[in-house]
């Protein structure tokens, strides 16, 4: 026999989120493109869906290699790149390494730098190889949101470094 519950179950208010606000763009005007470099997939949904949904055109892969195709063929308006790459890419690089090469076919495209350690000698790195921002997990992704709606309106950032 089945029992119908009869009580409604509590309901917890949820605060919405309070995200920077970009303007989505117009129909008929390019949107800008993310090429975002991440060996783990789930970090790779969440961020290609969030950042979807704010108007951007992302373009997404987990390989060095394929990253630097994709930088000749489809230059993006910003990178956003992982530190810690998978040393089973076809390219055997890091991160830093893979921006910095990413910066020698095209020096004009900034980027954003993502990190699984929060070491200040990263985010030094991540400056010297040619990023704006760099930012340890967990992410304040308030804060990265922020930064890229900073970084594609034109506005220059001196390293931002964001180590929670």
């Amino acid at each position: 026999m089945f029992y119908r519950r009869t009580e409604q179950p509590a309901r917890l208010p949820i605060p919405a989120a309070v995200i920077p606000s970009v303007q989505l763009p117009k129909p008929g005007f390019p949107r800008k493109k993310i090429l975002l470099v991440n060996d783990d997939a789930t970090v790779l949904k969440i961020l290609s869906f969030s950042l979807k949904s704010r108007g951007y055109e992302i373009v997404t892969t987990a390989d060095g290699s394929e990253a630097i195709g994709l930088m000749r063929d489809q230059p993006p308006d910003l990178l956003l790149i992982d530190v810690g790459l998978a040393s089973g890419m076809n390219l055997n690089w890091d991160g830093f390494d893979l921006a910095d090469s990413l910066h020698r076919i095209n020096g004009k495209v900034p980027t954003i730098m993502i990190s699984g350690t929060n070491k200040l000698e990263f985010a030094a790195r991540a400056a010297a190889a040619g990023a704006q921002a760099f930012f340890a997990k967990p992410i304040d992704i308030n804060h990265l949101f922020a930064s890229i709606a900073t970084v594609l309106a034109g506005n220059p950032l001196s390293i931002t470094v964001s180590c929670n």
